[in-house]
C-alpha cells in the first residue's frame, strides 16, 4: 500500500507544481499554489461540463449548488454574485486538496515508519534482558507460490536465571489449575484450547509449560497434530515455575478429547510448531534464525503489519467533504446573522422614513437623507450596517437613472425579509397610486416593528437561557459529587 500512497502524493505534488503557477492568486507560499490549483481545476471542470452532461450535472450538484447561490444573493451585490460563488467554490476545492495532501503525507509517513522485524538471512533480533517478549505476525511464501499464514509467533527476550520463593509458589499452584481451564469446564474433559499463562498476576514467577505428548497438545495450549480418540486420552502437563534460581515443577493430569480442525489450520499449526521449536532452542542467543525450508519447499518470510495509512487517507477524504459542508454552513450562519441585523434595524429605518416624510421630504429625499447621515456616522465610527449599505446602493441606482419604483422594489428584494418587502411595497404603491395614507401606514408599521423587536428580544433571551441549562446541570452534578463523596467516605470509615 505504501506504493499507492506515494503515487497519490506524487500526483498531488505534480498538480500543485504544474497548476499552481497558472492561477491569479495574490497569496504567497503553499496557500498560493493551493488557491491557483483549485482555481484551475474548477475552470477545467466548467469547460468539461459544457461538453459532457454527466459532468455538468455533477458540477452543478456538488460545486455550484443552487442553495449556495441563493444565499449569496443576499450577502453580496448582484454584479459580484458570479465572482463570489466562484471564489467560494474555489475555497471548498482548496480545503479538500489540503486535507487530502496532509492525509496522504501522514499515510506515507506511517508506512515508512514501520520497520520490519525480519532482517537479512531471515533473522529476527531478540529483545534484550527485561525488554519483554515480542509478538510478530508472519506469513510463509513457498517457492511454489503457496502462502501460509498469517501465523502469530512470540519471540522471547533473553532470559535470566530464577530464585526460589516457596510461600508464594504454594499459593500460585492453587490458582493455576483454575486459570488453565479456558473455556473447558473440567480438566477431565478438555475439548477447547487450554490457557497456559506465562505468569500469574501478583506473583513473580515466569511459568513455562511442557506436555507429555506434543502430538496431542502444543506448549501454547492449542491442539497438536494428532487427534485424540473419541473416548479421550490422558496426558500430563508440566508447569515449570522460575524466579531467578528458584525452579519448581507442577504436574497436572488432564484428559483430552478430539478437536476438529481444517487443513489450513493444520498447516498453520505445523509451521507454528516448527517456529516455536527453533525459537525455544536458542533463547540465550541475540538472534532468532527463521527456518528456510518446510517439507522440502523454500520459505520466504514476510512480517504481517497493520496498515493504518489507508484509513487515514479515507478519513482525509471524508474530512475534505465535511469541510465543503462546513463552508455551506458558514454561508447559512452568515445569512442568519445578516437577517437578525436587518430585523434589529428595521424599526429605526421605518421611524426615520416616517419622521423625514412627515417633515415634508419625498420618499427619495428621505432615502437620500438617511444615506447621508449614515455615511457621516460611518466615517466617525467605522461601523458598517447592512440595511444602510442597501439604502446607499438604492440611492446610487436612482442617481444613475433607475426609476424610483423599480429601485425601491429591488431594495426590498435584496433585503429578502418580509417586513422590508412589505415596506418597499408600500412605497411603490404610493408612488404609483398616490394618496395621503402612506404616513399613517408607516406609523402603524413603526408600532408593529417595535412590538416585533420586543418579541424577538424575549425569544433570544429564552434561547440563551436554554443554552445555559446544560452548564447549570453540569455544575449541579459537580456540587452534588462534592457534597456526597465525602459523606459516603465518612459513612464507610
Amino acid at each position: 500500500m505504501i506504493a499507492v500512497y506515494v503515487g497519490i502524493l506524487i500526483v498531488l505534488v505534480l498538480l500543485l507544481l504544474l497548476l499552481g503557477k497558472q492561477g491569479e492568486s495574490t497569496k504567497h507560499g503553499v496557500e498560493k499554489y493551493l488557491d491557483n490549483t483549485a482555481e484551475v481545476i474548477l475552470k477545467k471542470l466548467i469547460c468539461l461540463s459544457n461538453e459532457n452532461a454527466f459532468i455538468r450535472k455533477t458540477v452543478k450538484t456538488y460545486l455550484f449548488q443552487n442553495k449556495t447561490r441563493r444565499i449569496m444573493t443576499f450577502l453580496v451585490p448582484e454584479h459580484m454574485l458570479d465572482k463570489a460563488v466562484f471564489s467560494h467554490t474555489v475555497q471548498k476545492i482548496k480545503w479538500f486538496l489540503l486535507l487530502l495532501l496532509l492525509g496522504d503525507l501522514l499515510a506515507v509517513f506511517i508506512g515508512f515508519g514501520k520497520n520490519g522485524s525480519i532482517e537479512d538471512n531471515n533473522i529476527i533480533s531478540r529483545g534484550s534482558y527485561g525488554e519483554g517478549n515480542r509478538d510478530i505476525l508472519l506469513k510463509a511464501e513457498l517457492t511454489d507460490g503457496t502462502v501460509i499464514g498469517p501465523i502469530d509467533i512470540t519471540v522471547g527476550e533473553q532470559q535470566y536465571t530464577t530464585k526460589e520463593l516457596n510461600t508464594l509458589y504454594q499459593k500460585a499452584v492453587i490458582e493455576l489449575e483454575d486459570l488453565i481451564l479456558g473455556e473447558n469446564t473440567s480438566l477431565d474433559k478438555v475439548e477447547y484450547r487450554l490457557n497456559f499463562p506465562g505468569y500469574i498476576t501478583n506473583y513473580p514467577f515466569d511459568i513455562s509449560w511442557e506436555c507429555s505428548d506434543y502430538s496431542l497438545l502444543n506448549s501454547d495450549g492449542d491442539f497438536g497434530n494428532r487427534a485424540a480418540p473419541d473416548c479421550g486420552e490422558i496426558m500430563t502437563l508440566t508447569a515449570t515455575f522460575r524466579y531467578y534460581e528458584f525452579c519448581a515443577f507442577r504436574e497436572i493430569p488432564i484428559k483430552i478429547y478430539p478437536q476438529k480442525i481444517t487443513a489450513k489450520e493444520k498447516e498453520e499449526k505445523d509451521i507454528k510448531l516448527l517456529l516455536e521449536g527453533k525459537e525455544s532452542k536458542n533463547r540465550t542467543e541475540t538472534e532468532f534464525q527463521l527456518p528456510n525450508q518446510w517439507k522440502g519447499k523454500l520459505i520466504t518470510w514476510k512480517e504481517v503489519q497493520t496498515d493504518h495509512g489507508g484509513l487515514i487517507l479515507i478519513l482525509a477524504i471524508i474530512a475534505g467533504c465535511l469541510i465543503s459542508v462546513a463552508k455551506e454552513q458558514e454561508l447559512t450562519t452568515a445569512l442568519e446573522k445578516r437577517n437578525q441585523e436587518l430585523l434589529r434595524d428595521y424599526p429605526e429605518i421605518v421611524s426615520k422614513l416616517t419622521l423625514y416624510m412627515g417633515a415634508g421630504l419625498s420618499i427619495k429625499g428621505a432615502f437620500q437623507k438617511i444615506g447621508r447621515d449614515y455615511e457621516k456616522n460611518k466615517q466617525k465610527t467605522g461601523k458598517k450596517q447592512i440595511v444602510y449599505e442597501e439604502i446607499i446602493y438604492t440611492n446610487h441606482a436612482m442617481e444613475t437613472g433607475t426609476l424610483e419604483g423599480k429601485a425601491f422594489e429591488e431594495f426590498g428584494k435584496r433585503c429578502g425579509i418580509s417586513c422590508y418587502i412589505k415596506c418597499s411595497a408600500l412605497l411603490v404603491q404610493n408612488l404609483s397610486k398616490g394618496g395621503n395614507s402612506l404616513l399613517f401606514r408607516l406609523q402603524e408599521e413603526v408600532e408593529n416593528a417595535f412590538e416585533n423587536r420586543k418579541k424577538n428580544a424575549r425569544k433570544m433571551g429564552e434561547e440563551a437561557g436554554t443554552k445555559l441549562l446544560f452548564p447549570m446541570l453540569a455544575m449541579l452534578c459537580v456540587v452534588m459529587i462534592i457534597i456526597l463523596v465525602p459523606a459516603f467516605i465518612g459513612f464507610s470509615a
